[in-house]
Protein backbone atom coordinates (compact mmCIF):
# COMPACT_ATOMS: atom_id res chain seq x y z
CA UNK A 1 0.00 0.00 0.00
CA UNK A 2 1.33 3.62 -0.47
CA UNK A 3 1.58 5.96 1.54
CA UNK A 4 -0.36 9.22 0.99
CA UNK A 5 2.06 12.15 1.08
CA UNK A 6 0.26 15.58 1.14
CA UNK A 7 2.00 18.57 0.08
CA UNK A 8 -0.46 20.98 1.95
CA UNK A 9 -4.03 20.57 2.79
CA UNK A 10 -6.44 21.08 -0.21
CA UNK A 11 -8.05 24.72 0.43
CA UNK A 12 -10.19 23.85 -2.61
CA UNK A 13 -12.90 21.92 -2.08
CA UNK A 14 -14.05 21.34 -5.56
CA UNK A 15 -10.65 19.95 -6.33
CA UNK A 16 -11.06 17.45 -3.46
CA UNK A 17 -14.36 16.21 -5.05
CA UNK A 18 -12.45 15.84 -8.35
CA UNK A 19 -10.33 13.24 -6.39
CA UNK A 20 -13.23 11.71 -5.05
CA UNK A 21 -15.20 11.72 -8.68
CA UNK A 22 -11.70 10.35 -10.07
CA UNK A 23 -11.47 8.01 -7.65
CA UNK A 24 -7.51 8.55 -6.90
CA UNK A 25 -5.64 10.69 -4.43
CA UNK A 26 -3.42 13.26 -6.35
CA UNK A 27 -1.43 13.61 -3.43
CA UNK A 28 -0.52 10.01 -3.50
CA UNK A 29 3.11 10.27 -5.28
CA UNK A 30 5.21 6.91 -5.47
CA UNK A 31 7.18 8.19 -8.33
CA UNK A 32 9.22 11.63 -7.46
CA UNK A 33 7.45 14.78 -8.14
CA UNK A 34 7.90 16.57 -10.95
CA UNK A 35 5.96 20.26 -10.27
CA UNK A 36 4.33 22.11 -13.09
CA UNK A 37 6.39 25.05 -14.64
CA UNK A 38 4.27 27.51 -12.94
CA UNK A 39 5.59 26.77 -9.17
CA UNK A 40 2.43 25.77 -7.81
CA UNK A 41 0.66 29.17 -7.10
CA UNK A 42 -2.48 27.68 -5.61
CA UNK A 43 0.12 26.30 -2.95
CA UNK A 44 -1.16 22.14 -2.81
CA UNK A 45 0.83 20.73 -4.48
CA UNK A 46 -0.62 20.33 -8.49
CA UNK A 47 2.08 18.00 -10.34
CA UNK A 48 2.38 17.12 -13.89
CA UNK A 49 1.78 13.35 -12.51
CA UNK A 50 -2.07 14.95 -10.97
CA UNK A 51 -3.16 16.70 -14.53
CA UNK A 52 -1.76 13.09 -16.09
CA UNK A 53 -4.67 11.52 -13.60
CA UNK A 54 -7.31 13.82 -14.41
CA UNK A 55 -6.80 13.16 -18.09
CA UNK A 56 -6.70 9.41 -17.42
CA UNK A 57 -9.85 9.41 -15.69
CA UNK A 58 -11.41 11.40 -18.41
CA UNK A 59 -10.18 9.28 -20.48
CA UNK A 60 -11.21 5.92 -18.17
CA UNK A 61 -14.86 7.39 -17.83
CA UNK A 62 -15.50 7.73 -21.44
CA UNK A 63 -14.32 4.11 -21.79
CA UNK A 64 -16.92 2.84 -19.03
CA UNK A 65 -19.30 4.94 -20.15
CA UNK A 66 -19.67 6.95 -17.50
CA UNK A 67 -20.96 9.88 -19.11
CA UNK A 68 -21.58 11.94 -16.39
CA UNK A 69 -18.24 11.42 -15.02
CA UNK A 70 -16.37 11.93 -18.11
CA UNK A 71 -18.60 15.21 -18.02
CA UNK A 72 -17.88 16.87 -15.00
CA UNK A 73 -14.25 16.46 -15.31
CA UNK A 74 -13.58 17.44 -18.56
CA UNK A 75 -15.55 20.87 -17.78
CA UNK A 76 -13.80 21.50 -14.77
CA UNK A 77 -10.27 21.12 -16.66
CA UNK A 78 -10.21 24.98 -17.98
CA UNK A 79 -10.73 26.00 -14.36
CA UNK A 80 -8.13 24.04 -13.10
CA UNK A 81 -5.64 24.67 -15.75
CA UNK A 82 -6.64 28.19 -15.93
CA UNK A 83 -6.26 28.65 -12.27
CA UNK A 84 -2.73 27.77 -11.83
CA UNK A 85 -1.97 30.41 -15.57
CA UNK A 86 -3.82 32.84 -13.76
CA UNK A 87 -4.97 32.92 -10.22
CA UNK A 88 -5.79 36.37 -9.70
CA UNK A 89 -8.02 36.47 -12.24
CA UNK A 90 -11.51 35.52 -11.71
CA UNK A 91 -13.03 32.21 -12.23
CA UNK A 92 -14.99 32.75 -15.79
CA UNK A 93 -11.93 35.23 -17.39
CA UNK A 94 -9.75 32.79 -16.49
CA UNK A 95 -11.63 29.85 -17.65
CA UNK A 96 -12.85 31.56 -20.86
CA UNK A 97 -9.52 32.50 -21.45
CA UNK A 98 -8.06 29.14 -21.57
CA UNK A 99 -11.03 27.49 -23.56
CA UNK A 100 -9.71 30.24 -26.34
CA UNK A 101 -6.44 29.48 -25.87
CA UNK A 102 -6.98 25.73 -26.35
CA UNK A 103 -10.16 24.58 -27.84
CA UNK A 104 -11.82 27.76 -29.52
CA UNK A 105 -10.46 26.38 -32.87
CA UNK A 106 -12.44 22.78 -32.35
CA UNK A 107 -15.30 24.73 -31.32
CA UNK A 108 -16.42 28.47 -32.74
CA UNK A 109 -18.66 29.76 -33.88
CA UNK A 110 -20.93 26.76 -32.91
CA UNK A 111 -19.93 26.87 -29.02
CA UNK A 112 -17.90 29.67 -27.81
CA UNK A 113 -15.85 30.00 -25.07
CA UNK A 114 -18.59 32.21 -22.92
CA UNK A 115 -20.59 29.67 -23.60
CA UNK A 116 -18.53 26.25 -22.75
CA UNK A 117 -18.21 28.47 -19.30
CA UNK A 118 -22.11 29.22 -18.65
CA UNK A 119 -23.16 25.06 -20.03
CA UNK A 120 -20.02 24.44 -17.24
CA UNK A 121 -21.80 26.90 -14.32
CA UNK A 122 -25.52 25.23 -14.95
CA UNK A 123 -24.10 21.75 -15.36
CA UNK A 124 -22.02 21.62 -12.50
CA UNK A 125 -23.55 23.86 -10.38
CA UNK A 126 -27.59 22.95 -10.85
CA UNK A 127 -27.36 19.64 -12.89
CA UNK A 128 -29.26 21.82 -15.92
CA UNK A 129 -28.11 21.44 -20.07
CA UNK A 130 -29.38 24.79 -20.49
CA UNK A 131 -28.63 28.18 -19.17
CA UNK A 132 -30.56 31.76 -19.38
CA UNK A 133 -27.46 33.70 -21.09
CA UNK A 134 -26.82 30.64 -23.28
CA UNK A 135 -27.38 31.62 -27.21
CA UNK A 136 -28.86 28.13 -27.33
CA UNK A 137 -31.99 27.03 -25.72
CA UNK A 138 -29.74 24.00 -24.16
CA UNK A 139 -27.17 21.42 -25.09
CA UNK A 140 -27.37 18.26 -25.76
CA UNK A 141 -24.82 15.68 -25.20
CA UNK A 142 -25.20 12.27 -26.75
CA UNK A 143 -23.32 8.98 -26.76
CA UNK A 144 -21.46 7.73 -29.65
CA UNK A 145 -24.06 6.52 -31.98
CA UNK A 146 -23.40 2.86 -33.92
CA UNK A 147 -20.93 1.94 -36.31
CA UNK A 148 -18.53 4.79 -35.26
CA UNK A 149 -20.67 7.83 -36.81
CA UNK A 150 -20.47 10.71 -35.43
CA UNK A 151 -22.92 13.35 -34.71
CA UNK A 152 -20.68 16.53 -33.22
CA UNK A 153 -21.84 20.12 -33.14
CA UNK A 154 -25.29 20.17 -35.11
CA UNK A 155 -27.74 22.62 -34.41
CA UNK A 156 -31.36 21.57 -34.58
CA UNK A 157 -34.85 23.75 -33.45
CA UNK A 158 -31.56 25.82 -31.07
CA UNK A 159 -30.24 23.23 -29.53
CA UNK A 160 -26.96 22.12 -30.03
CA UNK A 161 -25.99 18.96 -30.00
CA UNK A 162 -22.48 17.37 -29.19
CA UNK A 163 -21.14 13.92 -28.97
CA UNK A 164 -20.09 13.25 -25.47
CA UNK A 165 -16.55 11.18 -25.90
CA UNK A 166 -15.63 13.88 -28.88
CA UNK A 167 -16.13 16.66 -26.33
CA UNK A 168 -14.40 14.88 -23.74
CA UNK A 169 -11.57 13.73 -25.54
CA UNK A 170 -11.20 17.12 -27.10
CA UNK A 171 -10.87 18.89 -23.76
CA UNK A 172 -8.63 15.83 -22.28
CA UNK A 173 -6.27 16.70 -25.76
CA UNK A 174 -6.71 20.19 -24.84
CA UNK A 175 -5.17 20.16 -21.40
CA UNK A 176 -2.34 17.12 -22.73
CA UNK A 177 -1.43 19.70 -24.92
CA UNK A 178 -1.34 22.86 -22.12
CA UNK A 179 0.87 21.35 -19.96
Amino acid sequence: MHKIRYAKKPKCARLVLLCRIAKRNLFTNPRPIKWIESGDPLGFGITIEAMERFIDAIKEAIRNENWFAGLFLALCMPDICGSLEKPNASVGERYKDWFNSYLSQKYSPMFSAEDCYYFRCSCLHQGLDSHNKLPQDRIHFIPPPPRENIVHLNMFNNILQMQIDIFCTDIAGAVDDWY
